[in-house]
């Protein structure tokens, strides 16, 4: 009878066991799953689009600008992406070098180099000096005879014509 016991008792330990590594090789099989699902998801939105190419927004630079007035934020930058699509940033310091933001501290015509990631365009601006308070007043005069349609003329003929008659 001991035999039998010790027998039974083997073939529930033997069949114990062979439930035991059902349930962990199926374990695994699920964590495993589990842990590929995860990885494929984790890799599947990490496919960002790469820069092609910037361009300044020729709007934001056309004309001169008063160099008190100027501000480098106000100039957007358009972004290219290899996927057809683009964005549009404004431009921070960041993205130009050092002398070429000295150069927009200054009057004149200037050509600035813009980086975004590893892209580079240039870009050509015209500042000018502040206007005193006797130049604001003759702008604004101009101004208010042209919208009266008193003054038929360009700002500078204008200009011209009393100085003339003041140095006669």
């Amino acid at each position: 009878m001991g035999i039998i016991m010790v027998y039974n008792v083997g073939e529930y330990y033997l069949e114990g066991m062979h439930v035991f590594m059902r349930k962990v090789v199926l374990f695994l099989f699920v964590l495993f799953s589990s842990l590929t699902l995860v990885a494929c998801n984790l890799t599947e939105g990490t496919d960002e689009p790469s820069i092609t190419g910037i361009s300044v927004n020729v709007d934001d630079i056309q004309g001169d600008f008063l160099l008190d007035v100027f501000d480098l934020s106000d100039v957007r930058l358009i972004v290219s992406y290899d996927d057809g699509s683009t964005a549009t940033i404004n431009l921070t310091e960041a993205m130009i070098s050092s002398q070429d933001i000295q150069r927009l501290d200054g009057a004149g015509t200037h050509t600035i180099t813009v980086t975004y990631g590893e892209q580079t365009t240039t870009f050509t601006i015209t500042l000018t000096e502040p206007l005193d308070g006797l130049a604001v007043t003759l702008l604004a005069i101009y101004e208010l005879g042209v919208e009266a349609g008193e003054i038929p003329v360009s700002y500078d003929e204008w200009i011209s014509s009393f100085m003339n008659s003041a140095l006669a």
